[in-house]
């Protein structure tokens, strides 16, 4: 099963993620093949490169409720505890041009070559009536907006009033 995990700012575990956590599941080798044969050139090599950036997106899917600049200070946290003195984060225009040079392929091909379901057919409950078992942890999906819906499942609401539309949330 594949899924994607977000830990709140408040967990312990997401405190301890660092690079080489996420290099084990994704090796820098299949990082940098990768960038070899998608159309993604670097003209000269920056401080900021195209593979520590594929792996601050991957991190950013963990901290999403960070800013790119701390994700990246997140994931690189242990390499300062190693070093004589701590480089400084690239700034966030920095990023943001970087990540456009990047672009989607990259990632596309990355996420088709290293993430693979973890159950197989042998796996008990994976399976039901020959299709694999999926599911979506806490989502929430606007439904139509009718009088039945509204009463079966309301409207979120917030500082700025009711949501627009009835919504279900899964959990």
């Amino acid at each position: 099963m594949l899924s994607i995990r977000q830990w709140s700012e408040e967990s312990k575990l997401c405190h301890h993620v660092n690079l080489d956590m996420v290099t084990d599941v994704y090796p820098i080798e299949t990082v940098l093949d990768i960038l070899e044969h998608e159309p993604v050139k670097e003209r000269r090599e920056r401080r900021l490169n195209l593979a520590t950036l594929v792996y601050v997106m991957i991190g950013w899917g963990v901290y999403a409720h960070l800013p790119l600049r701390e994700v990246l200070r997140q994931l690189t946290h242990g390499l300062r505890l190693c070093s004589q003195e701590p480089e400084s984060v690239p700034v966030a225009s920095a990023i943001t041009y970087r990540r456009q040079q990047l672009g989607s392929l990259p990632l596309e091909a990355l996420m088709r070559r290293c993430c693979r379901p973890l159950a197989d057919a042998d796996s008990k409950g994976a399976f039901r009536f020959g299709l694999r078992l999926m599911a979506i942890d806490s989502t929430t999906e606007a439904v139509a907006d009718t009088d039945r819906l509204q009463r079966a499942f309301g409207r979120r609401s917030g500082c700025y009033g009711s949501s627009a539309f009835p919504q279900v949330q899964a959990t």
